[in-house]
This record gives structure tokens, C-alpha cells and sequence, in this order.
């Protein structure tokens, strides 16, 4: 290999780099955020939800990647990075187990939404008509 192919190689792999650590900074965001929707229920009406457990691990993974591709440890930044879509995966498991076990109450809602927005197509067409 030449000094070229070698610079590019490297050249390549800032620009990977520096790309995954814009993608975690963005997922690092929207994790709070996600963190926050559980925890105003939580606060305000004593609804925990354990999913915030999963969040909060998969965070806390995504923070030790970030710091991982910092520091220029990519080979652990990329297995931080799996590990934390681990509890994502969790996460969606357990929230279609409680959609599963909700489905009841989920129709129903579903069933007075789509009956009340057909409702008022009706009433607005013949009012109008």
C-alpha cells in the first residue's frame, strides 16, 4: 500500500466516524426527549412506565459510544453502539406485549375515532349541501 491508499483509508474513516458521532449526538436529543415523555406522567399522574428503564439504558450506552468515538476507540464506540440497540429492541417487544394486552380498549377508541370523523363528513356535507 501507498501513502495515498493509506490517507484515504483514514480520510474515509474520520468521515464515518465523524458522521456517527453527528447521528448519536441527534439520538442522544431525541432520547431525552423521549426520556421526558415518560416522566411527565410519571411526575403529574404516578403512571410509571418501565419502558423508561429501557431508555434510560440505551442512553446511557449511546453516551459511552459517543465518548468512545471521541476518544478515537472506534472498535468499542461500535460495540456500545450495539449494545445499545438492545433495549430498543426490549422496548419494542414490551410495547407491543401492552398493545397486545390492550388491544380491547385500543379498538374501541379506534372504532369512536373513525365513527366520529365520519360523522361530521356527514353533518358537514349536509349542512352544506
Amino acid at each position: 500500500m501507498d501513502n495515498k491508499d493509506l490517507e484515504n483509508k483514514k480520510t474515509i474513516k474520520n468521515a464515518y466516524t465523524k458522521k456517527a458521532m453527528n447521528c448519536l449526538k441527534y439520538y442522544m436529543i431525541f432520547g431525552a426527549i423521549s426520556i421526558l415523555s415518560y416522566l411527565i406522567p410519571w411526575i403529574f399522574f404516578s403512571a410509571f412506565d418501565f419502558g423508561i428503564v429501557f431508555e434510560f439504558i440505551s442512553l446511557f450506552f449511546v453516551y459511552l459510544a459517543y465518548n468512545s468515538l471521541l476518544a478515537g476507540n472506534i472498535n468499542l464506540g461500535k460495540k456500545d453502539i450495539i449494545i445499545a440497540m438492545i433495549p430498543i429492541g426490549w422496548l419494542i417487544i414490551y410495547d407491543f406485549i401492552l398493545l397486545i394486552t390492550n388491544l380491547g380498549e385500543v379498538t374501541r377508541k379506534c372504532y369512536l375515532l373513525l365513527y366520529e370523523f365520519f360523522l361530521a363528513i356527514l353533518l358537514h356535507h349536509s349542512i352544506f349541501s
